[in-house]
């Protein structure tokens, strides 16, 4: 964990340690303070936001008859369900209870997506659309399943393993195909009605996007006033 106005050589100001392998993708539950990890061997640590060192998982969520590892975890408070898809192969995204521990099936039959390769999940909390990254490019699709939308097709992707939804943009962050090039960062609007632009992010060449965030995240419909927001997501502010 790091400030956020953090910049250049600086040291963490916390540090988590796990102890059941390697640590894959990370999601902070903001509302209940929490950061989930996903772990080799099938595993979802759960951890308060405020740990540090060694911490005991204050939940351990175990998936892995379903998803050895997860490329991304979205946790998804309105419907208390934490959505993941699988590494480093498959087509589908899985949904499971948010608070469950020890051994976990699926709460519904795993989505299966038109491509492979899936990489990032984000959900929009306001149209219940699961927007997942893949070998070929960007899906929509309904959070429980239905009629599948190509938003981005893939030309120019190679491995889009971070993605966010802001209220006007589809922000995706890909890697290079080229090792000697920076990484880029796709604009896209929310609806996949077009492309907007590319930019480079200013890391050295070989740093690879993993991820991406966004402060003004898409939490609440347009128009919605601050207290609709707190009312639907348990983040004051939205």
């Amino acid at each position: 964990m790091f400030r956020s106005t953090a910049n250049g050589n600086v040291a963490p100001l916390r540090r988590i340690d796990t102890t059941a392998g390697f640590a894959g993708s990370v999601a902070v539950d903001v509302a209940a303070g929490e950061v989930i990890v996903s772990t080799t061997g099938g595993l979802l640590l759960t951890f308060p936001r405020t740990a540090s060192g060694n911490a005991t998982p204050s939940r351990t969520l175990q998936i892995g008859q379903s998803v050895a590892v997860a490329s991304a975890i979205f946790v998804d408070r309105i419907h208390e369900e934490i959505l993941v898809t699988p590494y480093p192969a498959g087509n589908e995204f899985f949904a499971f209870a948010r608070l469950q521990t020890g051994p976990a099936a699926p709460l519904r039959p795993p989505i299966a997506m038109p491509m492979s390769a899936l990489r990032a999940l984000f959900v929009d909390r306001d149209t219940d659309v699961v927007y997942v990254s893949g070998s070929s490019g960007i899906m929509a699709v309904q959070r429980t399943g239905g009629p599948f939308s190509q938003m981005i097709p893939s030309s120019g992707l190679n491995a889009p393993w971070g993605m966010t939804l802001t209220p006007d943009r589809l922000l995706l962050a890909d890697q290079s195909a080229d090792p000697s090039a920076p990484d880029p960062i796709h604009i896209h609007s929310p609806a996949g009605q077009g492309f907007i632009g590319t930019i480079r992010n200013g890391a050295p060449p070989g740093r690879q996007l993993f991820g991406i965030t966004a402060t003004a995240a898409r939490h609440c419909a347009a128009g919605n006033t601050v207290d609709d927001c707190l009312f639907r997501d348990g983040v004051e502010g939205g």
